[in-house]
């Protein structure tokens, strides 16, 4: 019954099949090396924690729950919107719930199933990231720290129910459309807000950093909180205290069991809502217009346009500019106060050049890959490589404006500075379109998250393409322009030996 068709836990392994499905078959042999390669760093870095780990015993005294308790909330804060992701993406995303729907099973059973799916995927990515500390305190015999994979578990089951929750909560007070974006741009934010809370030090002063911390530190210890508290139950469950265990993880089951009863019912009486949810379509009206400005701006047109429309999609991209952020926060104070220096504006102008790359590789599998209408296209009364043209127009130009933002600001204090930030910029991200066009793997714009990628020879070199230019224009930005062509040198070569493994049309 367990594995027969039909069976509970036949759904449930076919739902995480799906969730774990990323490459195809011809790339499984690298994908092996890259996993094997992957367990043993994590193996070695977790030998070295858990002989730390291991010389102490877990103590429960209130400064050491509280900053267990900071590291619960940072962890739990990036598995709810995991979780908030995973949840719209198993409902909006994968097209298939009018098959299961329609299938010999309950919808509360294909609801519950898709539930506990997106539980383990939320939780397998932190599991993965600790299996080698857990092994390596299991083999030093310190099984006290073990408890802090059982409590991971139940945080990782109390997140999902509350992504579950916040999930059915938005579809019914703003409905199925509107749910699939918020969710996905909450989700999004969630992670990039951690990010930033950590880079807020580049706000202060470096010489007032010190003094700041040490305030905060003695903020949080003069916190009059005692250690048998219900605020430190979760810390407790981490450090191996038995009855806290039992509680947390009791709970956290009983919370997920209750949100995905919630979520099954809720959903399965809103079913009529999702299904209906389609692409809008514009009708022809007198404001359609003509073709203007020719061929190459039609096209740039037509791809801003539908990358305009998606605000899902928009926002996974925009996201990488958060990234910029901290260089924002360094300019800023940096230029009020006279301290930038040349290594600092080669740290800015390479990270700026390097930011630029991925949004050019981004933006060029959206315009070249995920064409929604290939076909039609090849067989336009158009040169191929005009197409092509266009949309590496179209992937590289909003790139090489956003950085031009940042090298004006740059040049204002240096101008062979923000000069060189410009060029690293936009020859990383033209760099990154072409590499898209020759290597491109067909997609769906729904799927730009787990986008195919081109083979890993192609991302290897791909990869050193941005490295070698972003290493440009740091040195050359840092006042070391005749070395910096070394590395543009071995950019462009790179470039030119991708160029010349693409597959070549028939």
């Amino acid at each position: 019954m367990i594995r027969s068709f039909g069976g509970f836990f036949f759904l449930l392994s076919h739902e995480l099949r799906l969730a774990f499905r990323t490459r195809k078959d011809g790339q499984r042999g690298a994908r092996m090396a890259l996993l094997a390669l992957l367990g043993l760093m994590l193996l070695g870095v977790g030998w070295t924690v858990a002989k730390l780990l291991a010389q102490f015993e877990p103590s429960l005294t209130p400064p050491v729950l509280l900053a267990m308790s900071a590291a619960i909330l940072f962890v739990s804060t990036l598995m709810i919107g995991h979780a908030l992701i995973a949840a719209t993406d198993a409902v909006y995303t994968r097209g298939d719930l009018d098959l299961l729907l329609s299938s010999p099973f309950s919808p509360w059973t294909v609801m519950t199933v898709r539930a506990l799916a997106i539980a383990v995927q939320v939780a397998t990515t932190y599991v993965v990231m600790i299996s080698g500390v857990l092994i390596s305190l299991a083999i030093l015999g310190a099984w006290k720290w073990l408890a802090i994979g059982p409590a991971l578990i139940g945080l990782a089951l109390l997140m999902t129910g509350g992504g579950l929750v916040i999930a059915m909560a938005l579809f019914a007070t703003i409905g199925p459309r509107a749910t699939r974006v918020t969710a996905q741009v909450i989700g999004a934010l969630v992670g990039a807000s951690i990010f930033l809370a950590f880079q807020s030090q580049q706000l202060v002063a470096r010489e007032n950093r010190a003094d700041v911390m040490r305030d905060l530190f003695d903020r949080v210890a003069s916190i009059d909180m005692p250690a048998s508290s219900p605020l430190f139950l979760p810390a407790r469950a981490f450090l191996g205290d038995p009855q806290a265990l039992t509680i947390w993880t009791g709970g956290a089951a009983l919370f997920f069991a209750l949100a995905a009863f919630w979520f099954s019912r809720r959903f399965t009486s809103d079913a009529a809502a999702v299904l209906a949810l389609g692409p809008k379509r514009r009708a022809f009206t007198a404001r359609t217009k003509a073709i203007r400005g020719g061929v190459m701006i039609s096209l740039m047109r037509k791809e801003w346009r539908l990358i305009a429309r998606d605000p899902v999609l928009l926002s996974q991209i925009l996201l990488q500019l958060i990234y910029m952020a901290p260089l924002v926060f360094i300019l800023v104070r940096s230029s009020g106060d006279g301290e930038m220096h040349a290594g600092m504006f080669g740290l800015m102008a390479g990270a700026i050049t390097a930011i630029s790359a991925s949004l050019g590789a981004s933006l060029a599998w959206i315009t070249v890959s995920a064409e929604d209408a290939p076909d039609l296209v090849a067989a336009a009364p158009v040169e191929r490589r005009v197409i092509e043209r266009g949309k590496l127009l179209a992937a590289a130009a909003p790139v090489v404006l956003l950085a031009g933002v940042a090298a004006i600001a740059i040049a204002r204090i240096d101008p062979f500075a923000g000069l060189w930030t410009i060029l690293g910029a936009t020859a990383a991200a033209v760099s990154a379109g072409y590499v898209g066009i020759w290597h491109q793997e067909q997609g769906a714009r729904k799927d730009f998250r787990r986008r195919p990628r081109a083979s890993w020879t192609a991302q290897l070199g791909q990869s050193f393409v941005a490295i070698g230019w972003a290493g440009a224009a740091g040195l050359a930005a840092g006042g070391l322009a005749p070395i910096a062509i070394i590395p543009g040198v071995i950019a462009l070569g790179i470039l030119l030996a991708l160029g010349e493994s693409r597959r070549k049309p028939a």
